[in-house]
C-alpha cells in the first residue's frame, strides 16, 4: 500500500456523512501523458434502498464516474474519463484511488459503506480505499508563534499529518499513472481518478487540495488558492484546516524553489474565529 493507515483521531469539524454533492465534486487536475485525473468531494455515499441500522449507506461509485466524466469535461478539459458509464467490462473502467482524510471518530457510517464496497472481491480491479485521516497540522495558527520561528517549526510539524510526503505521492502517482499502483505489466493508459475527500467535503479537504495546489503551481498566491477552496465547497475550510493552510504555505515558501508570494502571503489570506469558522481576508 502506498500510504500508511493512521489509527488516530483527528479534530476538526465534526460531519456525519451526506449524500455525494455534485456542486462539491471537482476535477483538481489532469495529466494528459498518464490519464490521471485529481478529483475533490464530499463523502461519496448514497442513502441505501436496503438500508438497515448497520449499513443506512451505500458507495456511490456510479456517481463517482459519472461525476468525473462531467467534472473531467467542463474544469479539467479532458474526455478522459467520457466513457465512464460502469458498464465496461471489469478491468476497462476509470481506477478509482480513493483518499478518505476522515476517521471512525467522526463519521463511522460513511466510512463503514466505504470500506464495505472496496473489501468485496468483485471490486478489486475497481479500485482502493486508502485512510488517512489529518487534523492537527492546525492546531497552533501561525499567529501564535514569533515570525522567527516559523521556517523551524513548519518543517518539524508533519510527523502525523505529512502533507508534504502525501502531495509528493500523489504527484508521483499522477505522474507515473494506473501501473505505478501495481506493476509496469498492467495497462498504463487505463483513467484513474485519484478521490480526495473528508465528510464534508470543506475542511480537511480543502486542507489537503489548497497544499497540493500551492506546492504544484509556482503562480498560485495563496489568496487564489483559498478562494478556490471556497468556491469549490461552498464555505471556507474551518479555522484548524485554515491554520494548517497557513502552515503549509510557510513550509512551501521555505522548500520550493519557486514560489509566486511572500512568507507574509500566509497568514494574510483569511481571519478566523479561535476554534471557528473562518472568512477570506479583505483586499486592501
Amino acid at each position: 500500500m502506498l500510504f500508511g493507515f493512521f489509527l488516530f483521531g483527528v479534530l476538526g469539524r465534526i460531519a456525519s456523512a451526506t449524500e455525494l454533492s455534485d456542486e462539491k465534486f471537482h476535477c483538481v487536475s489532469f495529466n494528459s501523458a498518464t490519464n490521471v485525473g485529481v478529483f475533490r468531494s464530499n463523502m461519496p455515499i448514497t442513502p441505501d434502498s436496503k438500508a438497515s441500522i448497520l449499513s443506512p449507506l451505500s458507495y456511490a461509485y456510479d456517481d463517482i464516474l459519472r461525476l468525473a466524466n462531467d467534472k473531467g469535461v467542463s474544469e479539467c478539459n479532458t474526455t478522459a474519463f467520457q466513457d465512464a458509464s460502469g458498464n465496461e467490462p471489469l478491468g476497462n473502467e476509470p481506477f478509482i484511488l480513493e483518499i478518505s482524510l476522515s476517521n471512525s471518530a467522526d463519521d463511522k457510517n460513511g466510512l463503514v459503506a466505504s470500506r464495505s464496497f472496496w473489501a468485496l472481491k468483485e471490486n478489486f480491479l475497481r479500485g482502493r480505499l486508502v485512510e488517512m485521516p489529518i487534523g492537527v497540522a492546525g492546531l497552533v495558527p501561525p499567529s501564535r508563534i514569533p515570525k522567527f520561528e516559523w521556517e523551524k517549526v513548519s518543517k518539524g510539524m508533519w510527523a502525523v499529518d505529512q502533507l508534504p510526503s502525501r502531495i509528493d505521492e500523489i504527484n508521483s502517482i499522477s505522474a507515473e499513472g494506473y501501473a505505478s499502483l501495481f506493476s509496469a505489466s498492467e495497462d498504463v493508459s487505463r483513467p484513474l481518478i485519484v478521490l480526495v475527500h473528508c465528510n464534508a467535503g470543506c475542511d480537511r479537504t480543502g486542507e489537503m487540495i489548497g497544499s497540493y495546489r500551492l506546492a504544484n503551481d509556482p503562480t498560485l498566491t495563496p489568496s487564489e488558492m483559498y478562494a478556490l477552496d471556497v468556491a469549490e465547497c461552498g464555505r471556507p475550510p474551518n479555522a484548524y484546516s485554515t491554520h494548517a493552510l497557513e502552515w503549509f504555505c510557510i513550509y512551501n515558501y521555505y522548500t520550493s524553489s519557486e514560489v509566486g508570494y511572500e512568507v507574509d502571503d500566509c497568514t494574510a489570506f483569511a481571519t478566523c474565529e479561535p476554534f471557528g469558522d473562518c472568512q477570506p481576508a479583505q483586499r486592501k
